[in-house]
């Protein structure tokens, strides 16, 4: 992903360079300035869909700095200019914004896996340690089959089964 984020954006300066390095703009024909009015569009999709926020960043002000000194040698500091300026805040807000993101709900996928993770060894331990153990919910009724508990209370195997509709009493 980061070799065709490189690629895309040094082609999009390579488009600049040999467009822009003419002293004189050359009209190319409507369709290529239609379509280079939607590369602003383009390279967010690209910073969004390859992420890697920190290339990002630095691709983009190696684009910015290539649009300013080509386009400025020909034009001077104009909205094109700006726009370029505009557009790069915006992508690379955006691409840190994803990307603040994606390590956010990484690492909530992690911190809920190490928690069941220590929530099945603490059963296995106070399986080993206890005679009989039960689950609790918040109104403290059992959630789970607790065979042990009916085995010493003389009741069923299936004693606190919440499908079968079985309590402690």
């Amino acid at each position: 992903a980061d070799a065709l984020n490189m690629c895309l954006s040094f082609a999009w300066i390579w488009d600049m360079f040999t467009v822009w390095n003419s002293q004189s703009v050359v009209y190319l024909g409507d369709s290529y300035y239609h379509i280079r009015r939607f590369v602003p569009e383009a390279r967010l999709f690209q910073a969004l869909v390859l992420g890697n926020a920190k290339l990002t960043t630095v691709l983009g002000v190696i684009s910015l700095f290539a649009d300013i000194l080509i386009v400025g040698d020909v034009l001077p500091f104009t909205v094109s200019s700006r726009r370029s300026i505009v557009s790069f805040l915006l992508i690379t807000a955006c691409a840190w914004i994803v990307e603040k993101a994606a390590w956010h709900e990484a690492s909530t996928r992690i911190e809920a896996q190490a928690s069941e993770h220590g929530q099945v060894l603490l059963s296995k331990l106070l399986a080993s340690l206890c005679d009989a153990t039960v689950s609790l919910d918040h109104s403290l009724s059992i959630v789970k089959l607790a065979p042990k508990l009916g085995a010493l209370l003389l009741r069923s195997p299936t004693f606190g089964d919440p499908a079968g509709g079985r309590g402690p009493i």
